[in-house]
């Protein structure tokens, strides 16, 4: 990308702009603006990476949509974009050691193993045992001792130490893997799941990777999940294995 510093570290694209972290601590952001993702303060698009102002020592990126989050090398979370136009920090939290944004409401994993959430709840995404919206962080409810957060579409994901696998939020087809079509408004275990290492979300899907190399996926296979056991738009409600996977991410 011409402009773009040399010695990026790391990547995060949300609906259609760019965010890129510097192996210095700065972050830098280029494309659209209409919702102020570019954290620059202005509205205006850039085809040029600039550094976003403001945001020194950060250690993570994350975005989707219209939204943009930095973690801190401190522990601390930054968010910008959805009609906020600078870096805003987000608080209460504990230190953060994990960050993960959707277009619509954002997970932060604490170094005590709590999961922290805000944004839209419409579908119970924030994990709080309610559908109300919440711009400042809540506690996701019933989890502890997790190691890894992943924000996908209306659905959140969580790895605990112990290998399990937990989801909430959305569940109309069959995303959470838990048996039912039922929406989730605190965290229920994905059924059958154990020793998983990474974990991602789709549209309509999951899908998950196990500490043997094995891959697992449940929900609508709507654009190629890897169920091609089943009839076309056949939602499967628990994870089945498919073949040829090593690692797992949301987009």
């Amino acid at each position: 990308v011409p402009g773009a510093p040399v010695g990026a570290l790391l990547v995060a694209a949300g609906k259609a702009h760019t965010l890129a972290l510097h192996h210095d601590g700065t972050v830098w952001s280029w494309g659209n603006n209409q919702y102020g993702q570019l954290g620059d303060g202005t509205r205006a698009p850039r085809t040029t990476p600039a550094p976003v102002p403001g945001l020194a020592g950060m250690a993570a990126i994350s975005a989707a949509g219209s939204t943009s989050l930095a973690l801190g090398h401190d522990g601390a979370v930054w968010t910008w974009g959805r009609h906020l136009d600078a870096p805003r920090r987000v608080e209460p939290l504990p230190f953060i050691v994990a960050i993960s944004a959707s277009a619509s409401h954002a997970l932060a994993l604490g170094d005590d193993g709590t999961v922290w959430a805000w944004g839209d709840n419409e579908a119970g995404q924030l994990g709080d045992g309610t559908t109300l919206p919440g711009w400042a962080p809540v506690h996701v409810l019933n989890l502890d001792g997790v190691a890894k957060v992943v924000a996908a579409n209306q659905l959140s994901l969580a790895i605990r130490h112990d290998g399990t696998a937990w989801a909430w939020g959305l569940n109309a087809d069959g995303r959470l893997g838990d048996g039912t079509f039922e929406d989730r408004h605190a965290p229920v275990q994905v059924l059958t799941l154990t020793d998983v290492v990474s974990i991602a979300g789709g549209d309509y899907h999951a899908m998950a990777v196990k500490s043997d190399g094995t891959g697992w996926t449940w929900g609508l296979d709507f654009t190629q999940a890897g169920m091609r056991s089943l009839q076309d738009e056949e939602p499967h409600l628990v994870p089945m294995s498919v073949t040829g996977l090593r690692d797992v991410v949301s987009g």
